[in-house]
């Protein structure tokens, strides 16, 4: 079992994680006693892109949907989602569809069938890791044997994905609907499985439903029903998560007692062996709006937090992310709070993960946010600290800004970051795809030392420059620097940019006292990569803005005076630079980390003894000429 852990499902699914973030630092647990290193992370940074997105799911034609999200201890994860038509043996319908990948991010053989039974369709997905790695898949099936309705099916699986048993019916009344189920584990394997169905005393309402199992699949007494009142038939999931001491939360939209129609978020605690922990609570303030869709998550000392989607008003077809925080006695934790904060559009279908310690990260699906995605639907994400504190401003998930995007789910990386899938449509078809983040600092909280890099201009009076443009726009701010007539730079500096294993990072500070670096970001290795040469390379992603900000990267080695760099970011990720208040020495430097050494690139403006000069600040541009 990992030494930092966490456990959550929802409408997004289980998550858990190694990396603790505290405060405005983030610390890399080393062993069971929480031994941590701390690094600093300005209160703006948004989280960094470990290599490209990728695509989860491989049958074609693809019409794949809901992927949902789980992680064992080692950071292998495993994603399921519901498929029509498949390579299975389920061809006629939707079915469930798994992957797995190893904690760097790599397959883990091929695409597999869950479901064993392929009368009818099979959808809704949901799924729990344990510590050692074995799963339990649950999803919602049609008129299956022993049940007139949609029943709730499960199957478990081993650590090396081999199912164990046979696929089970997991709810006993059988007489009415079922659907959405939700699932979570304890690290021992331990899980609990939660739907809304049809109430015990109406056809026309239903109620949240739930039954608990143990590590071995056996149950562990009859389904349950968790909801106090009757609901509308609304078909919306319920959340579940469960803490590392078998404590589980669940949360749903329904009505209170004496409350308004509108819809409210609802929880209720159960302890270990299944037992209530007071009754109902309400999550959502006294504002009468309808409120729905809500994601849970639990950190380590039984802390929890709870995201949903909230309309704005009767007359107001948009809404918003809003969230809460509890302690653990179900205490509420402050009010009520807005997480997406664009005041128009509609964004929904949150999905939130927690750290041991509390910290939190929210994804969401986006309509409409000013951000570098201007299709219908992008996917928006937000940092938190363990007092609710944010840290940064929103940040865009999806890398691909081709078609929309929607139903995203997150899980908190074995390291030190978190991995988001989700829905992209794709033309006619809908395809299952991810990313990886890191929340680790690209750069250090000051320069490195001269003597350490190649310093530009070693051959005299310089090349090398500065651009900032700091527009009201911020999908309009650009960056361009150029580092030239360096010393001699042999190719071998570069790392083959070409191919996986190095880090390119670029790093910007200056002498104001902030908080430092200005800016960080990557350059991602791999397929953007070209080399015209021996000693030649360029990145070029040809977009307008990228998840890093940097749009453009040329590397050129060759004898002293030769040897020439030069990087072109654009769009909101460089809003931190802004070009009116740096003072004193600006210092841009490119690290490009292989694992064995590091090189550094570096140019300071205006320089070293007042050479060089800046040509222009304002309130809109930063521009300087090399030392």
């Amino acid at each position: 079992m990992r030494s930092c852990r966490m456990r959550r499902t929802s409408w997004q699914p289980l998550k858990k994680t190694s990396a603790v973030l505290v405060g405005l630092g983030l610390r890399i647990c080393a062993s069971l006693t929480l031994a941590c290193v701390s690094f600093a992370v300005p209160a703006w940074s948004a989280p960094f892109p470990l290599g490209p997105q990728f695509q989860v799911d491989s049958y074609t034609p693809h019409l794949a949907q809901v992927p949902r999200i789980d992680m064992d201890g080692a950071g292998n994860f495993i994603v399921v989602w519901d498929s029509y038509g498949s390579n299975g043996s389920d061809t006629s319908e939707w079915s469930i569809q798994g992957q797995r990948f190893d904690s760097e991010g790599a397959p883990i053989g091929t695409q597999f069938q869950v479901n064993t039974f392929t009368s009818s369709w099979q959808r809704w997905p949901d799924v729990a890791a344990d510590a050692a790695g074995n799963f339990v898949v649950v999803w919602q099936a049609a008129l299956l044997s022993g049940s007139v309705s949609e029943a709730i099916q499960a199957q478990r699986f081993d650590s090396v994905g081999a199912p164990l048993g046979t696929e089970f019916q997991v709810n006993t009344e059988t007489t009415s609907f079922r659907v959405a189920p939700r699932v979570a584990s304890d690290p021992a394997g331990n899980f609990i499985v939660a739907w809304k169905g049809r109430s015990d005393d109406s056809s026309a309402y239903s109620a949240v439903k739930a039954r608990r199992f143990d590590n071995t699949g056996s149950a562990l007494g009859t389904e349950f029903r968790v909801s106090s009142f009757d609901t509308p038939t609304f078909q919306d999931p319920p959340g579940v998560a469960v803490d590392e001491n078998g404590i589980a939360t669940i949360v749903w939209d329904g009505i209170a007692e004496g409350a308004p129609v509108d819809y409210s978020i609802q929880a209720r605690r159960y302890d270990a062996f299944g037992a209530p922990l007071g009754p109902e609570l309400t999550v959502t303030g006294p504002v009468s709006l309808l409120h729905e869709l809500p994601s849970v998550a639990v950190d380590g000392a039984g802390n929890f937090v709870v995201v949903w989607q909230r309309w704005k008003g009767p007359l107001d077809f948009s809404s918003a992310v809003h969230g809460r925080r509890f302690d653990e006695t179900g205490a509420p934790v402050g009010t009520e709070f807005l997480v997406s904060t664009y005041a128009t559009g509609h964004y929904q279908n949150a999905s939130v993960t927690a750290d041991p310690v509390g910290n939190f990260v929210v994804v969401w699906q986006s309509s409409r946010a000013p951000g570098p995605d201007r299709w219908p639907f992008a996917l928006r994400g937000r940092r938190y600290d363990n007092t609710g504190a944010t840290l940064g401003t929103e940040f865009q998930v999806n890398a691909s800004m081709t078609f929309n995007q929607f139903t995203p789910a997150v899980v908190a990386d074995a390291g030190a970051g978190f991995i988001a899938v989700w829905s992209n449509a794709q033309g006619e078809g809908i395809s299952i795809q991810g990313q990886r983040f890191s929340n680790v600092p690209l750069c250090g909280p000051a320069p490195e030392m001269d003597a350490a890099c190649h310093l530009a201009d070693a051959t005299g009076a310089g090349r090398s420059s500065l651009r900032i443009k700091d527009a009201p726009d911020d999908r309009n701010d650009r960056l361009k620097w150029t580092w030239a007539r360096g010393g001699q730079t042999v190719p071998n500096a570069f790392k083959a940019p070409t191919t996986e294993g190095a880090i390119y990072r670029l790093c910007v500070y200056d002498g104001s006292g902030s908080p430092q670096p200005l800016l960080e970001s990557d350059i991602p290795v791999g397929a953007n990569w070209s080399a015209s040469g021996p000693d030649r390379f360029a990145y070029d992603v040809r977009v307008t803005e990228t998840l890093s900000g940097i749009i453009a990267a040329h590397l050129r080695a060759g004898l002293a005076g030769r040897a020439k760099i030069q990087v072109t970011g654009k769009g909101a990720l460089l809003h931190p630079l802004a070009t009116d208040s740096l003072t004193g020495e600006v210092v841009v430097q490119l690290l490009i980390d292989d694992g064995a050494s590091t090189e550094c690139f570096k140019t300071a403006f205006p320089g070293p003894s007042g050479r060089g000069a800046v040509t222009r600040q304002d309130a809109t541009h930063f521009e300087a000429k090399g030392p």
